[in-house]
């Protein structure tokens, strides 16, 4: 007797492993075209698991009630991240990282629904999470959302991405001031340096030099900070008074 061949959106049989102490399964469905497509899920429990591979396997069918304009932000970054996230041959601490910036989103904007997310509501969460998050922080966030949203997008879900009616974040925001010494502060500074200088026995020989070197950095006041980490005495041509920034 033959067997059934699964219909579009079927998961076939679960196979569950043990992976790095979390559950590990993968089974067979077939996508939207008919081709035979292997899913797998790392999760800390089978109960964990299942869900997020039928989840899986209704994105690949595109199965309307898999999102709905009604769907909540919540269900779409899960979506995403079965879908999307878990199914790129990316490094581990990458699927980490966005596993924290969904939970991240969903705990504070979680249940907005779909249909509510119009360009000024968008840009409120935006605002948001500038205010509250680093710079670093607050493009990698905005990045998760708006990948997210193009997901909605694909899935009919949404009709547009209102990302894409938002100014770009600004950096003003987050841009330190810069501050410098100043001329009585460098002259404490080399006083000091040149105490320090005399005292140590091993620079005996080479006192001037190290002065000369502190004078350097500190005349070369747009060094970068690798530039400055990586000066060493021999990138001073002291006799014809050249400097090789590496």
């Amino acid at each position: 007797m033959s067997k059934r061949k699964l219909e579009v959106g079927e998961l076939g049989t679960v196979s569950m492993n043990e992976r790095r102490g979390k559950r590990y399964a993968d089974a067979y469905t077939r996508d939207s075209t008919g081709k035979l497509r292997r899913l797998s899920v790392l999760a800390a429990s089978e109960e964990e698991a299942l869900p997020l591979l039928e989840r899986k396997a209704r994105a690949l069918s595109y199965a309307p009630d898999v999102l709905s304009p009604t769907s909540s932000l919540s269900d779409l970054l899960g979506a995403w991240h079965a879908d999307v996230v878990m199914g790129r041959d990316i490094r581990p601490q990458s699927k980490r990282m966005y596993q924290t910036k969904i939970n991240l989103l969903g705990s504070r904007y979680g249940e907005i629904a779909l249909e509510d997310l119009r360009p000024a509501r968008v840009n409120k969460i935006v605002q948001d999470i500038a205010q509250r998050a680093p710079l670093h922080e607050s493009q990698v966030l905005k990045s998760t959302l708006n990948q997210a949203l193009r997901y909605a997008v694909l899935s009919e879900a949404l009709e547009y991405n209102p990302m894409l009616a938002l100014d770009p974040l600004s950096k003003k925001k987050h841009r330190k001031k810069n501050t410098a010494l100043t001329v009585t502060q460098i002259a404490v500074f080399r006083d000091t340096f040149a105490e320090y200088v005399a005292k140590q026995r091993r620079m005996a020989n080479n006192r001037r030099n190290a002065q000369l070197i502190v004078d350097i950095i500190i005349g070369l006041g747009g060094l970068r900070i690798s530039e400055s980490v990586g000066f060493r005495r021999c990138d001073v041509d002291f006799e014809a008074g050249l400097v090789d920034l590496n």
